[in-house]
């Protein structure tokens, strides 16, 4: 995916650069050329080595390297951890790491956050039981938060994605999605708008 580099100085605002587009796997890059152009406009003769040097590890944003989330839950049982995503392999102690981590950093562990995080809802059932499993988790543990709302929003942004190219069985799996999600949460309701 492609990005562009923009100096606002050619419209008159100095010292101002926006830096769009672009992917998680051209972030490094992109970094590199706003730090290149910024490294010019300050006179600064420096050459960049963000390629040779290697990102320190997180193990908050573990569940962010691929695979990780998946060596994680064969290597741990089941009965003691479940699965709250099957299609990400989510399990309930990484939705726990990822709400210590928002907590550590003032954050709510919203289904938004979960969803950045962990994965959750990004499979081939694009939220379908993942999104009824968590809020309802999330309620055992003490989690007061408007859940009706929570997934309506969820499910705003994961429709944004597949409404174009909904057809055929994908059509009938997101009919199923929005039957559970009506009955489960009456987002069909005046006060739930918002789901599918």
């Amino acid at each position: 995916r492609g990005f562009v580099l923009l100096d606002h100085g050619e419209q008159g605002v100095g010292n101002f650069l926006s830096l769009t587009g672009g992917k998680l796997t051209t972030y490094r890059l992109m970094a590199e050329k706003c730090a290149d152009r910024i490294c010019d406009l300050l006179n600064v003769d420096a050459s960049c080595s963000t390629h040779q040097e290697p990102l320190p590890r997180s193990e908050d944003g573990a569940l962010l390297e691929h695979r990780t989330a998946q060596r994680i839950a064969t290597g741990t049982d089941r009965a003691d951890d479940p699965l709250l995503c099957e299609c990400e392999m989510v399990s309930r102690s990484d939705l726990n790491r990822v709400a210590e981590t928002s907590a550590r950093q003032h954050r709510r562990p919203d289904l938004a956050a979960l969803r950045l995080r962990s994965r959750m809802g990004k499979g081939p059932c694009q939220g379908t039981f993942c999104s009824i499993r968590v809020p309802k988790y999330l309620l055992g543990i003490g989690d007061k938060s408007n859940q009706a709302e929570w997934v309506a929003g969820f499910l705003r942004e994961r429709w944004k994605g597949v409404r174009p190219v909904l057809w055929g069985a994908q059509l009938a799996q997101a009919e199923l999605t929005r039957s559970m999600h009506c009955g489960f949460f009456s987002l069909e309701t005046p006060g739930n708008r918002g789901g599918k």
